[in-house]
Order: C-alpha cells, then structure tokens, then sequence
C-alpha cells in the first residue's frame, strides 16, 4: 500500500518548489522596478516625472528627427545640417549631437504653457549653443531673443544660422560667458560636442582650453538697454549658480520665468535655490523632465517662475 505520508511530503515539497520558482519570477520581473522606486525615493524628482523618465525611449523618439536631417553644406570647419526645424550651421562632428538637442525641443525640455516662452517675451537663451532653443523661442512668439554664448565656433555659427533675424533685431548674439563678475575666464572646447563647452566642468574628452570674458546677466541687460526680461533659460554646465547670482538686479526687477538646466551636479537645484531666491523670494519651484543617473532620478530641468 503507498505510504499517505510519503505522498503528502511530495505534494508539500512541489507545492514549496513551485511557490520559490513563482517568487523568483516575481522578483525578476519586479527587481528593476524596485530599483527604480529606490531611485525615485531618494532623488529630487516627484515620483510620476520619475516613471516617465524610465519608460521614456529616447532613441525611438529621436530617429525620426534624424532621418529627417541630412548635411547640405560644409565649408571651412563648419556644416549646414537640414533639419525638421529649419537649417542651421553647426560646427564640425556636432551634426550628430544636433539630433539630440532637436529632440529635446520636441520634448519641450524648457518648458510649454505657463512655464515656457510667450507671445512677445525677451527671452535670454543663457548657453545658447548652435541656436536650437532661440529658434524654439521665436517660433513661439519672443519678440527679441539674447544667445548668449562663449564658445567661438558656437558664436560663428549663431551669425550664420541668424543672419536675417539679427538684421531684423529679433536675435543678439552675446559671446560672453554669464558669471558673477566681469572676468576672463578659461573655456574647456569639446571639439566634437559643443554643447559641453563649460567653464566649470572639465571632462576626461579630449578638449582645448580658450581664454573667454565673462560678465553678469546684470550688467549685459544694462549694457544692451533692455527693458525688461520675460524669460531666461540657463543650459551652462556647472556655472548656473555664478550666473544667478550676478542676475540678483534682473531677477528682482522683472521676476523672468527661469529654466535652469541641473544635469551638471554643480547645477543641481540645492546649488541655484540660494542664488535664486537671493533675487526673488517669491519664486516657486518645479521639477521639468527627469533622468536616472547615478545620484538617482535627476532633474533634467528646474523651473521657477
């Protein structure tokens, strides 16, 4: 006769086997998610920025832009790349890297609605680069738009991508670096990545160094007779907080919406609260479009306004 005992312990011990496999297929499947959560949990990012970011796809988002553009000129170190959002000159190995920044203004990465630029707004575009956001900015109705920049071939190709709107007054090229003081400073070049020119973060790229002036967003508002700023967005790599401090005038006077780009750790919103708030206690703060680095989910953007 089967012994009842023997059968029990089988059933108990398939049943037991059958329960750890179904709990490690649960953790399998769950583990990345709980990491994301921890992510989430200690970075600055509220929660549902924080799941968008990990389910956001990028890439798929971005070969539509790049198979939509293609190089229609080079000439003398530089490259006029034709794009879904008009043409613009950029310079030498960057044609690749403008993909990306396309994609970020189809993300709305600097804010929309209230957060972003309005009909008739003086807009400083605080790292400017090769124009991508200046551009984003007139097609949304700024009335004048101040690219500011330092690099040299970034300036070069500011003046040949806005030829007619600089001849209009609708863009002033700037090539100065925003601080808080008037200085000259040395700018580390990213020769195939202009977009990580900075006078703060230099990193282990092969890269040049130029000696650039700098000044404040002050003293270039008065310079420039401006009579007022509606909108500023700062993308500076490490040098945010300098530059907000020397705004404290701008910020007090006009209260401009601010979009501060915080990828750089230097440029995180613990660093730019004080100086911002230094110019106007009343500003609020909000999370834009997050991403997961190592310090967690961070704020790609910061807005106030």
């Amino acid at each position: 006769m089967p012994d009842k005992n023997v059968d029990v312990r089988g059933t108990k011990m398939i049943r037991a086997a059958t329960l750890v496999v179904a709990l490690a297929a649960a953790g399998y499947f769950a583990l990345p998610w709980v990491y994301l959560g921890w992510k989430a949990a200690i970075s600055a990012c509220p929660l549902r920025e924080s799941w968008l970011a990990a389910r956001r796809t990028q890439a798929r988002v971005m070969e539509p832009i790049e198979l939509a553009s293609r190089v229609i000129r080079v000439e003398a170190g530089f490259k006029l790349v034709h794009t879904p959002k008009g043409e613009f000159w950029v310079p030498s190995g960057m044609d690749k890297i403008l993909t990306l920044f396309l994609w970020q203004q189809s993300a709305k990465i600097y804010g929309s609605g209230e957060r972003g630029v309005h009909a008739g707004d003086i807009v400083v575009d605080g790292g400017a680069n090769v124009g991508v956001f200046t551009r984003e900015a007139l097609s949304l109705g700024a009335a004048r738009v101040i690219a500011v920049e330092p690099g040299p071939e970034n300036v070069e190709a500011l003046r040949r991508t806005f030829t007619t709107e600089i001849a209009a007054g609708k863009v002033t090229i700037y090539a100065k670096g925003v601080w808080d003081k008037d200085d000259v400073l040395a700018l580390y070049v990213f020769p195939h990545n202009s977009g990580a020119d900075s006078f703060v973060v230099n990193g282990p790229a092969p890269h040049t160094e130029v000696k650039v002036p700098v000044t404040t967003i002050d003293r270039m508002v008065a310079e420039l007779g401006l009579p007022r700023v509606d909108f500023v967005k700062l993308d500076i790599k490490g040098a945010a907080p300098k530059a907000l401090l020397g705004a404290k005038q701008t910020l007090a006077a006009f209260h401009p919406r601010l979009a501060i780009s915080t990828e750089e750790p230097k440029d995180f919103a613990e660093f730019i609260q004080g100086p911002i708030q230094a110019g106007w206690s009343g500003y609020r703060r909000e999370c834009g479009m997050c991403a997961l680095f190592r310090e967690g989910f961070v704020p790609m953007v910061m807005f106030y306004r």
